[in-house]
């Protein structure tokens, strides 16, 4: 039942059946890029140079709410960081929008989360749930 790779088949995690955060939507594994914290514009040109350069990524799971995506450790459950849908939150897919092959932007007023997914397909699964998840269930919220 929280054997890794049985809650990845089934895509479930540690937020999936917490009844007070809403209904279960999308839920799996990404490669998630460091960096993506808004800061003042002159830090963040040089912060966004040195991410592109050195940055890294790191699997992550990707969790998608009624109001909310956040993204949690897998190995953990210890939940990272997560974006409120607020009236700038954004999704863009694609490698013209992300730099990225099969890459997801997503973004709000205080952060932008760039994430990789296994096949462009997948990343326009993602893309499809989250505006769909924006667009209706957090439209109560903005």
């Amino acid at each position: 039942r929280t054997h890794y790779e049985t809650m990845n088949f089934l895509e479930i995690g540690p937020l999936s059946f917490v009844n007070d955060l809403g209904e279960k939507g999308r839920e799996g594994l990404v490669l998630k890029r460091s960096g993506g914290h808004l800061t003042k514009p002159l830090c963040l040109k040089l912060r966004r140079a040195v991410t592109d350069c050195c940055g890294f990524w790191r699997k992550r799971w990707l969790v998608v709410k009624d109001s909310f995506v956040s993204y949690i450790k897998p190995k953990d459950g210890i939940i990272k960081s997560v974006l409120l849908m607020d009236n700038a939150f954004t999704v863009d897919c694609g490698l013209v929008a992300t730099g990225v092959h099969h890459g997801l932007l997503i973004s709000n007023t205080s952060r932008q989360l760039l994430v990789k997914c296994w096949t462009r397909r997948k990343a326009r699964e993602w893309m499809q749930e989250i505006t769909e998840a924006a667009g209706t269930r957090a439209k109560d919220y903005t």
